[in-house]
Formats: C-alpha cells, sequence, structure tokens
C-alpha cells in the first residue's frame, strides 16, 4: 500500500504471489528475482478508480563491498491494463557503529498511466539512518 500524496494517485495498492528465485549468493554477491499475477487497485488524485489485474516482476542485486559496506539495487515493475508501475532502487549503506548505519539511495518511480500535467516519473534522493535490531 502506498499513499502518495505528491504523485497522480491517492493510494495503490498491490496483492501479488508467484515464484521467487535465488540465483547466486556467494561471499561478496546475491542476485534474486521474483514473477507472478497479482491485483492492483489505485485511486487517482481525481477519484478515477485504476484496478486491474497485473504481473509482476522484480529483482534484487547485493555487492558485500567490505564487510561495514553493501551496495544494493532492486527493480520492479507491475504491468497491468491501467497502468505501469515501475520502481528502481540503487542504494550504498555502511555500517557507523555496532546495529547503527547509514544509507544513501537513488529511487526512480514511473507510472505509465498520468494526468496531464504530471511528471510520469519520481525521483527520490535519500540519506537515512539505519538501526538493525537483528
Amino acid at each position: 500500500y502506498e499513499d502518495d500524496r505528491f504523485s497522480n494517485f491517492a493510494y495503490q495498492a498491490t496483492l501479488a504471489g508467484g515464484w521467487s528465485q535465488k540465483m547466486w549468493k556467494t561471499e561478496k554477491t546475491a542476485f534474486e528475482y521474483s514473477v507472478g499475477p497479482g491485483y492492483s487497485w489505485a485511486e487517482t488524485q481525481a477519484g478515477v478508480d485504476n484496478d486491474s489485474f497485473i504481473v509482476r516482476g522484480s529483482a534484487a542485486f547485493k555487492w558485500f563491498i567490505s564487510d561495514t559496506a553493501k551496495f544494493t539495487q532492486t527493480a520492479s515493475t507491475e504491468v497491468g491494463s491501467e497502468n505501469t508501475k515501475s520502481r528502481a532502487e540503487s542504494a550504498l549503506t555502511a555500517t557507523i557503529s555496532g546495529s547503527l548505519s547509514m544509507k544513501v539511495s537513488l529511487r526512480l518511480d514511473h507510472n505509465s498511466n498520468v494526468a496531464e500535467g504530471v511528471e510520469k516519473l519520481d525521483t527520490e534522493t535519500a540519506v537515512t539512518l539505519v538501526y538493525n535490531f537483528f
């Protein structure tokens, strides 16, 4: 469920199932992907419903640069009759001390069906403090 007041949508929600596989996991890298059917519920800021069956695919790559740093790249797309929603994120996470880390990331969100005058691509740059409990 996503409630993003800055996008063309009042809300977007997805329920999907399917097949997932870890292609590889080594000491330094890991890659996994998933694909499957689902259903998407969405309402535009104008109050128009964009509900449809979808096919969802995602992939994630991790590079463990050192004991205290890792790079992650994730990508996903949900293809439906009303909209194609895609997201990609690149992030670098570094341990500051113990369970405390800092994450620097760039996220790209793209919707194919937006209102006139609204950008299809939304970008977000973030610097985040992360606390790992486990």
